[in-house]
């Protein structure tokens, strides 16, 4: 009787326990549908001034509904920021004579390089207005002081710092790890500079692989040197030293360097953007967020515009079948696609690419419906942060390729990664496999056994393959001779600045200037852009963070150290078996 009445007890409480969680997840969902139905009209009152705070994710997309990301483990909305809002937003500050300036407040933001290439164009842009920008932070990381650096005035805060040291890329290996625990990575690739299976059979980076990534990262380095020397009219030679000395190491030294015009607290910025809107000293400055002027409607001079452009968003790892906001997955792209193509309304298309490649197959699925799109409307590659290898294969079929300067792109390559499990199971873990067959090549690719010289030759040649397809499609895409593209290719990493070089981009630029180019090829006075893919519903997302959420807590708190295995090991599940992609983990800091 006893124990019966502890489980009575215990279900009970399971019961209530179960219910309050649910109750709580109700209410945060309501009031998140609330928050995001609100969507009233905002209207901009005289010398507004636009708070651009930058302190959350960058992405390529802005959801347009305004629906932000819900987090089963505190409970509360999350919010990214999008590209292409920001963008918008920068030039709705430009054109609109209640905004007289930008107030640029740098927080802990996370974002690729060519999108922060694109950004402070943008603002430099903005700047043609004659409005001013003022910036702040209680310290200013190297990305952030390069965006900084296109301000009329920089403020830091009074015990503050400059970051500015360099940057340095660096890659994990794997292979002693595999070594302890007896997993064989059975490597085949080829091109001598396709580094991302390096991590699966070397401790260090090749001679090949150091040379190609010392490229690009000194691409984004002079880039920052050379845009932080024109807006600060700072020697590229000092910043070199100071960098190389570790110069800065204080708010007074960067004040001293002219890095930046005055160290103050938050409360004197608060005065000093007071007296710029030449308010009295009792009133506070006129504050508009990113996302109540995202809700500024902006009329069109000339009118409705029936005519659209197509802008599809291709972003994260290639795979096959369906793709969310971080795949691209074949299926869905590929839809997307062609719903463009189909609707006569569309004149171009604009294809937002940002990926560092993966399926081949896939790849090859998303290019057949470009080439399609291609024979029918113009076609506008775009390219963010990364275009490489698979990312670069659904590129190069395009009219033009816009890129930034900082845009890895290339990586024109192919590779196959099987793991051979065996020794890990028998002799660390006591596991052993048998099983029958009816050819001796019968369960090729098998994790329990090595792959014999048959079968590698074999797996070789299909690589060969598709590294010729892949050379066709770009010597095709781009006019260029297949010998030539073999040359550049062999899986190199390029920058978008050496890569124009080369001929494997047209054009530097941004989202913008893309959309300007599809707009003139398709001879367009007047239009609207669209977006694609479709949006997801918003609750259905909500619902699956549910189910996902306790093992996504698991990971995140208890065995966050372990995170970065368990994102290889996923990886490596949903991986085909021949890939064209980059490395799997490249840090730039």
């Amino acid at each position: 009787m006893k124990n019966f009445f502890k489980y009575v007890l215990a279900t009970i409480t399971g019961i209530v326990l179960v219910t309050f969680i649910m109750g709580l997840i109700a209410f945060a969902i309501i009031g998140a549908l609330v928050n995001s139905s609100s969507e009233n009209v905002v209207e901009l009152k005289p010398k507004s001034i636009y708070h651009l705070h930058l302190n959350s994710v960058v992405v390529d997309r802005e959801r347009e509904s305004d629906f932000p990301t819900f987090n089963m483990q505190t409970f509360k909305p999350e919010k990214s920021m999008g590209l292409n809002v920001l963008l918008s937003n920068i030039e709705k500050a430009k054109n609109d004579s209640n905004i007289i300036g930008i107030y640029l407040e740098l927080g802990n933001f996370d974002m690729g390089g060519a999108t922060m290439e694109e950004l402070r164009n943008a603002l430099v842009d903005f700047k043609t207005s004659d409005k001013f920008i003022y910036s702040y932070s209680e310290n200013y990381s190297q990305s952030g002081y390069y965006l900084a650096s296109v301000s009329d005035s920089i403020y830091l805060n009074t015990l503050g710092m400059v970051e500015w040291m360099g940057l340095r890329s660096e890659v994990l290996f794997f292979t002693g790890m595999f070594e302890k625990f007896g997993i064989q990575a059975e490597v085949i690739r080829h091109g001598k500079f396709k580094s991302a299976v390096e991590p699966y059979m070397l401790k260090k980076m090749s001679d090949e692989n150091k040379l190609q990534t010392l490229s690009y990262v000194q691409t984004f380095w002079d880039t920052w040197k050379e845009a932080i020397s024109e807006g600060r009219n700072l020697n590229k030679d000092s910043l070199q030293y100071w960098a190389d000395e570790l110069v800065l190491r204080t708010g007074d030294d960067a004040l001293t360097r002219k890095l930046v015009d005055k160290l103050v607290y938050a409360d004197e910025m608060n005065s000093i953007l007071t007296s710029r809107s030449k308010k009295e000293d009792k009133d506070e400055p006129i504050f508009v967020s990113h996302s109540d002027l995202k809700k500024v409607k902006v009329t069109n001079p000339k009118g409705f515009a029936k005519n659209k452009i197509a802008v599809i968003y291709a972003v994260g790892t290639i795979q096959s079948g369906e793709g969310d906001a971080e795949t691209i997955g074949s299926e869905t792209i590929a839809k997307a696609i062609a719903d463009a193509r189909k609707d006569s309304s569309i004149k171009a298309i604009v294809f937002r690419v940002n990926s560092p490649g993966g399926s081949a197959q896939a790849s090859d699925v998303i290019w057949r419906e470009l080439k399609l799109a291609r024979e029918t409307k113009p076609l506008i590659v775009s390219m963010g942060d990364l275009a490489a290898s698979g990312g670069y294969y659904i590129s190069c079929i395009a009219d033009s390729i816009i890129s930034s300067r900082t845009t890895i792109t290339g990586s024109i390559g192919v590779f196959g990664v099987l793991m051979n499990v065996n020794k890990l199971l028998e002799k660390e873990i006591g596991i052993t496999t048998d099983g029958v067959s009816t050819a001796k090549n019968a369960g090729l690719g098998s994790p329990f056994r090595p792959l014999t010289n048959q079968q590698k030759d074999a797996v070789q040649s299909m690589i060969e393959n598709i590294y010729d397809i892949f050379t066709m499609r770009v010597a095709d895409g781009r006019k260029l001779q297949q010998t030539y593209v073999d040359s550049i290719g062999q899986g190199r990493v390029w920058s978008g600045k050496h890569a124009l070089d080369i001929n494997l981009v047209d054009k530097f630029g941004g989202l913008n200037e893309a959309v300007a180019m599809a707009s003139r090829m398709a001879k367009l006075d007047n239009y609207r852009v669209v977006n694609f893919p479709k949006e997801a519903d918003p609750v259905e997302e909500i619902l699956k963070s549910i189910s996902g959420g306790a093992s996504s807590s698991i990971w995140n708190n208890e065995l966050k150290e372990m995170k970065w295995v368990a994102k290889l090991y996923s990886d490596l599940l949903k991986m085909d078996e021949i890939q064209a992609r980059m490395e799997y983990v490249i840090h730039i800091y």
